[in-house]
């Protein structure tokens, strides 16, 4: 945003462009930057590749497909956090598949908001909003939940009505998911921590971790390969320079959560 150091906003265009681009590159989960322009109104827009699969939006995806996605997303989201990001959009439009084989499936997170780091008095809140948008995802994509018969009402007058069935719908069909049997009952455990109120919901690092400590990845998803899984744990170890004096004592508490494993980012969870 201008300023009167930097009326342009030049400078704080050059430095989004860098940290951007740092942090695409460190996270295999997270759309490539190609580079950062203002669009007509002077709002700041990313240039990417062309992903020639698509999106989730409108794609049928094998359980495994669906779980692999669910702990991708996660990932991706618990990266953006290091970048104090949110993506405040998380929908199957802005998921797009970069790589589908019968052995190997990932996506990238796209279209989150880069706005906000132009921002410099913004606060940092937390991603939980992205966590519940995450598990509606994963609500259409293996248990069939029907957004389109919730459409959200144009006045205000109706939103607190429709908000209140839309909970309901979601929670009851995480009620209904079969529990005798894997995944659907490892998934119904996961989801159940996300549709609470905000204030009792996991973030994406918790999520992840419950994930890892119920062995729904190690049983249920396309595995990643160790080495990249190794890398990405070291970046959380050592960040960036430029954000390595910000949020310190976050980052040391995110680095016990893998050393004791209540997140368990760890090569042994791959192969």
């Amino acid at each position: 945003m201008p300023s009167k150091s930097d009326p342009n906003g030049q400078n704080t265009m050059e430095r989004v462009k860098k940290e951007f681009t740092y942090m695409s590159r460190d996270s295999r989960f997270i759309v490539e930057v190609l580079g950062i322009v203002k669009d007509g109104f002077g709002s700041p827009v990313i240039l990417m590749p062309i992903y020639p699969l698509g999106s989730l939006a409108g794609c049928t995806l094998t359980e495994k497909e669906s779980i692999t996605a669910f702990r991708q997303i996660l990932v991706g989201l618990m990266h953006l956090k290091n970048f104090d990001i949110l993506h405040r959009d998380i929908k199957p439009g802005n998921i797009l598949i970069r790589k589908r084989t019968p052995k190997r499936f990932q996506i990238v997170l796209a279209d989150f908001g880069i706005a906000e780091i132009f921002d410099e008095k913004a606060e940092v809140v937390n991603d939980r909003s992205d966590v519940w948008s995450t598990g509606i995802i994963m609500l259409e994509k293996m248990y069939g939940l029907d957004k389109e018969k919730f459409p959200k009402p144009e006045s205000e007058s109706g939103r607190a009505e429709w908000y209140a069935r839309w909970q309901e719908e979601v929670r009851s069909k995480v009620e209904s998911i079969d529990s005798e049997s894997e995944p659907g009952s490892l998934m119904k455990e996961m989801l159940q921590r996300i549709f609470v109120k905000c204030d009792k919901r996991v973030d994406a690092w918790g999520c992840h971790g419950v994930g890892s400590q119920i062995k729904l990845w190690r049983r249920h998803s396309i595995r990643l390969r160790a080495r990249w899984w190794r890398s990405w744990v070291k970046w959380v170890d050592g960040v960036p320079e430029m954000r390595k004096q910000e949020n310190q004592g976050d980052r040391k508490r995110k680095r016990m959560l893998l050393d004791t494993g209540e997140v368990n980012l760890h090569a042994s969870d791959v192969k």
